[in-house]
């Protein structure tokens, strides 16, 4: 484990929440599961995720998933097994350093369920339902995770929360840097899990003439 200490300032200054603590656990591996929100294009990635500490504002960061040089990304899809009660105090964000030297520049949020308006910046929202299975995340998806309030959330594709940026904050970027998940609870008494977490990617090849000298070179290595 190495303390990433300046993922974690980073998202200290962008997100106004401490990251106390980074985890990183197993290798990054290609996903056997291809069908995230009809991502047959896409390039899946996946790696180990870890227990989400109770009660804990600065979270946990699991990671990197790192992206091929050359590319421009087109397209990101979360996906995420989640074991999680009472999701009201529960915080999923995607962060991307861009080139993988610690410093997280992106910062997609997914759920921000204390983020919601009239609640406390750190609080829960009494928000009963729970995770337990495979979800996926999507800006296009119609269905939000909000139309569960109660009950188990059954596992399918949806769109970020109405109080989250989501993932078209990746559209665009260069490839080349490393993806990272953050998850965060925020109130006590219930518990949680990441057991594995993917990023599918569908890339657009960035022409030469546009590339960054840097880019240039890794395509003529």
């Amino acid at each position: 484990m190495r303390p990433m200490l300046a993922l974690l300032a980073a998202c200290l200054l962008v997100a106004g929440t401490a990251l106390a603590r980074v985890e990183e656990s197993g290798s990054a591996a290609v996903s056997t599961m291809r069908e995230h929100c009809g991502t047959a294009a896409y390039e899946t990635t996946s790696h180990i995720g870890g227990a989400i500490p109770d009660a804990d504002p600065a979270g946990v960061v699991f990671g990197p998933i790192q992206t091929p040089d050359g590319e421009t990304i087109y397209d990101v899809i979360l996906s995420a097994e989640l074991i999680h009660t009472y999701i009201g105090d529960l915080r999923l964000w995607l962060l991307y350093d861009t080139d993988c030297d610690g410093l997280a520049e992106v910062i997609g949020q997914v759920l921000c369920r204390p983020g919601m308006e009239a609640c406390p910046p750190d609080g829960c929202c009494g928000y009963e339902a729970w995770l337990d299975g495979w979800y996926n995340f999507d800006d296009t998806a119609s269905t939000s995770i909000e139309e569960f309030p109660t009950g188990e959330i059954p596992g399918d594709c949806y769109g970020p929360d109405h109080d989250s940026v989501g993932l078209s904050v990746f559209d665009g970027l260069s490839s080349g840097g490393c993806f990272w998940l953050w998850a965060a609870d925020g109130a006590a008494s219930d518990e949680g899990s990441v057991s594995v977490w993917e990023v599918s990617i569908l890339y657009e090849e960035t022409p030469v003439e546009q590339s960054s000298w840097g880019s240039v070179k890794a395509l003529y290595r």
